[in-house]
This record gives C-alpha cells, sequence and structure tokens, in this order.
C-alpha cells in the first residue's frame, strides 16, 4: 500500500513539475450578427443588422509541447440576434443574449520573429450556456424561445510580445461561427423550418502570466 500511495505521489509531483500553466485575462470587442435559414412559405425572413458587443473573461493555458498549448477558462458572451419579414419591413424582432462561454481550443505558437515577438494561431470548439435574454417586443412573433445551450466553432490569429519573464500582452482577431439552432421553436407555428445561428468577428485583447 505505501509503495502505490508513493508511485501516485511521484506521478502526480512528475506532472505538476511537467506541465506549464499560463493564466490571463482577455476583453473582445466585437461585432455580433446572425444566419438565418426559413423555409417557410407564409413569411419572407430574413436576418438584420450588426451589433456592437464586448466579451470579457479569464483563460488558462496548458502546456502540451514547446509551441502546443490546450487553452479553456470562463467568458461573458453577449450576443444579437435579430430579423424581420420583409413583408413588413418596419416589423423587426431584436434580442439580447447573454451567454458563459468555456472554450476548448488548441493554440499554437511560432518561433519568435523578433525578440520577445511570435505568432499565434487557435482553433478549436466553444460550449456556451444562456444565462439572459432580453427583447425589443413584448408579443414577438417570430422568435420567443432559445436553446439553453449553444456552440461555435473558433478560429484566429494574433501577436504575442513578452513583457517580462512570464507576463506577455497579445492581440489578434478571431471569427466564431454558430453550430446550433439557437431557436427551439417558433413563438408562432410556421409551415416551414426555422434556423437561426450566431456569429462573431472580434477583435482580441488580453495579457499572459
Amino acid at each position: 500500500m505505501k509503495k502505490w500511495v508513493l508511485f501516485l505521489v511521484c506521478c502526480f509531483s512528475s506532472f505538476v513539475g511537467f506541465t506549464q500553466i499560463n493564466m490571463g485575462i482577455q476583453v473582445s470587442p466585437s461585432l455580433s450578427f446572425s444566419r438565418l435559414n426559413e423555409t417557410s412559405d407564409s413569411a419572407d425572413l430574413s436576418s438584420t443588422g450588426v451589433g456592437g458587443k464586448f466579451q470579457v473573461g479569464v483563460f488558462s493555458d496548458f502546456l502540451i509541447s514547446k509551441s502546443y498549448y490546450f487553452s479553456t477558462g470562463l467568458f461573458f458572451v453577449p450576443k444579437r440576434i435579430a430579423l424581420q419579414d420583409n413583408r413588413t419591413p418596419s416589423v423587426e424582432e431584436v434580442y439580447h443574449l447573454q451567454y458563459l462561454q468555456i472554450p476548448l481550443t488548441l493554440k499554437l505558437f511560432t518561433d519568435e520573429l523578433t525578440l520577445d515577438t511570435r505568432i499565434y494561431f487557435q482553433t478549436g470548439l466553444n460550449g456556451e450556456i444562456k444565462v439572459n435574454e432580453k427583447t425589443n417586443l413584448a408579443d414577438p412573433t417570430y422568435l420567443g424561445n432559445f436553446r439553453t445551450f449553444d456552440a461555435s466553432w473558433v478560429i484566429g490569429a494574433g501577436i504575442e510580445y513578452r513583457i517580462g519573464y512570464a507576463t506577455a500582452l497579445f492581440g489578434g482577431f478571431s471569427y466564431r461561427r454558430g453550430l446550433i439552432n439557437t431557436v427551439t421553436q417558433p413563438a408562432q407555428p410556421l409551415d416551414g423550418d426555422l434556423s437561426l445561428k450566431a456569429d462573431f468577428v472580434s477583435l482580441d485583447l488580453g495579457v499572459r502570466f
């Protein structure tokens, strides 16, 4: 028994010593828009507008190898979902949804291009849980029921500049493409399908330490 305990302690100590963990804070001014597909004959719907949003969160990067990290964290992510019936374009339904997001992504870093400067690429999945929603209408015609869970695929790139032994600033751009129809069912029945997915284009700024 003592041998097994000693073995597990040694394994855990080796893992902690081998694994490098970096944490950081990120803010992302974003443009939020939606992709709509509908097959109804009783309505002529289209997504409308782009909304300015602000995402913020913390992340942890776990070293896999010299230039590869597994990145996760917790982010607050607001989204804008909007559509209109083109037969009555003055009527627009706008929803502001808020999510808590957990990214499951891979970061790849290049060698230093110049002193303390390198490029990174990031891709992976984001899992999201809806925590709030608001609308501009008291009695929506088409929207009204949204899924509790959402997911998106992210791809991004940027530049990291080290300012200390373990501290670095970074900035880049990313695109987050919604994978799940956010609407569970229309507020009123349609004679076809309605699919609405949320996308982002973001400027990502932050510090890693």
